[in-house]
């Protein structure tokens, strides 16, 4: 099973894959919009780890970056009726 090791930041570098960095922000955004638990947020991010893994399996050399795992991010919110915050 392919790994995320890496995500390119904004500035071009490359730095650790940290799910809880993922989670934080899903839970920061629910807390913000009253909506979701800790445990939605950890949700939300295994989620994203997921589709990230398969865009790597589809692609070995895929590395994701901020914006693209931000658009993931609010996709999967989207989908999991967290709508508010997604948009927070």
């Amino acid at each position: 099973m392919q790994s995320i090791d890496k995500v390119k930041k904004r500035d071009g570098s490359l730095v650790p894959f940290d799910i809880e960095k993922i989670e934080n922000a899903v839970w920061k955004s629910m807390k913000a919009s009253k909506t979701g638990s800790k445990d939605d947020a950890k949700k939300v991010a295994k989620e994203v780890k997921g589709q990230l893994r398969h865009f790597k399996r589809e692609m070995r050399s895929f590395i994701p970056d901020v914006e693209g795992i931000q658009d993931t991010v609010e996709r999967t919110l989207i989908y999991e009726r967290f709508g508010e915050a997604a948009k927070a």
